[in-house]
């Protein structure tokens, strides 16, 4: 997204592209991995990007949290070329993924982290917990300190949202 002129978004983990408005983080899009193989076999991604481009008021009456859409950001742009720039991005990041792991990531990072530093709550099956976000475990985990100490959360057990 930075590529093409939107330096305002950021990452919420897991899988959340943000901007930062007055009244808190707005969601202007997420990803989905899904993954499966086989033990010290092959395996495969099914990668879901969405992204909201513009809008319709119906659609957008419909939303239960903040979102913001690139025609609000003033980025509106054909779908099939926003497309192509995010493909040109995500193969080159796929075989870096697929070579060396997720630490050229973790490097990066901080640069995107829309929670860094910030106290959450982390909605957990059986409580809310306040938490205040460390960054990344070299795994990928959210890295926070509560009460209890701190404690790495994997995408599944919890989701998140900022303290208000």
């Amino acid at each position: 997204m930075r590529a093409s002129g939107c330096a305002e978004v950021a990452l919420k983990w897991p899988n959340d592209l943000v901007v930062e408005r007055e009244d808190g983080l707005r969601k202007l899009g997420g990803l989905l991995v899904e993954g499966g193989g086989e033990h010290a076999g092959p395996v495969r991604a099914v990668i879901g990007i969405g992204l909201n481009v513009r809008l319709p008021e119906q659609a957008a009456a419909a939303i239960d949290q903040p979102w913001i859409d690139l025609a609000q950001l003033g980025h509106a742009q054909s779908r099939n070329a926003l497309a192509a720039r995010l493909l040109a991005h995500l193969l080159p990041a796929l075989d870096t993924f697929d070579r060396d792991g997720f630490a050229p990531f973790a490097a990066q990072w901080p640069e995107f982290d829309a929670l860094h530093a910030r106290d959450v709550l982390l909605h957990l099956p059986d409580r809310t917990e306040p938490a205040h976000v460390l960054g990344l475990a070299d795994d990928g985990a959210l890295r926070v300190r509560t009460a209890a100490g701190e404690r790495t959360v994997h995408a599944g057990e919890v989701s998140l949202r900022a303290a208000q």
